[in-house]
């Protein structure tokens, strides 16, 4: 069992359904229709999240935009000793924003295998992927999507304990955009995430979304607000 933990969204698609994005969210007519998608925000101080999960014998996998991964891979190592000496089990660590990454072998963690995707013209954004050593794991490339300032994505595949293969996608989806107005840039989202979702519904295994797509899905009203005022 993987567990919910500091996922900005996630969910199980249902193996026989199609998946219901966001449920009323979208508010869009042209998004194919979901069904049984989990929507399930919890967040976590570092105190709060030791305190559920210490001695904890189940895989957690958890979700946290990093802001670059250089500048903060310090405390992100101290965060996972902490984690650590709290016998708390991390199968699983979905990175957004890492940024940069001019040589992975700098970003190795012991016990954790790091995949990941980069931006190529320009600074920020880029998603990430540590997987404990002894899960076996494959990247999707054909259902990582990856444009730049839209949809950053990367896509495994990943064998966990007494289960079969369940899928994780790593979502970023940055606020701003050099080009788009505020309006095209989130329906250009919208529109790779219904087909990106109906991809992962056709593989028929269990998935986890893990993002940060900058709609606040714990104030998912104001956020149906936010996006009929821009349509």
């Amino acid at each position: 069992m993987v567990d919910n933990s500091r996922m900005t969204f996630t969910g199980e698609l249902n193996n026989n359904e199609n998946l219901d994005i966001f449920k009323t969210l979208l508010l869009k007519d042209d998004i194919p229709s979901l069904s049984d998608f989990k929507l399930d925000c919890n967040y976590y101080s570092e105190k709060d999240f030791v305190s559920k999960y210490k001695n904890s014998q189940t895989n957690l996998a958890i979700s946290l935009n990093i802001q670059s991964l250089a500048s903060k891979f310090d405390s992100f190592l101290t965060t996972l000793d902490l984690f650590d000496k709290n016998n708390i089990n991390i199968s699983i660590i979905a990175l957004q924003e890492i940024w940069a990454i001019p040589d992975a072998n700098t970003f190795s963690i012991k016990g954790f295998k790091f995949v990941y995707k980069a931006r190529k013209s320009e600074r920020g954004g880029g998603v990430a992927f540590y997987i404990r050593e002894g899960l076996s794991f494959k990247i999707i490339e054909k259902l990582s999507i990856f444009e730049e300032n839209v949809f950053e994505n990367l896509v495994v595949e990943i064998t966990l304990p007494k289960q079969k293969s369940t899928i994780f996608s790593c979502i970023y989806r940055p606020n701003n955009h050099k080009t788009l107005t505020p309006n095209e840039q989130i329906n250009e989202f919208l529109n790779i995430f219904a087909k990106h979702a109906e991809s992962l519904s056709s593989l028929k295994l269990p998935t986890y979304i893990l993002s940060d797509t900058n709609l606040d899905l714990l104030k998912i009203n104001n956020e149906k607000k936010l996006i009929l005022k821009t349509s």
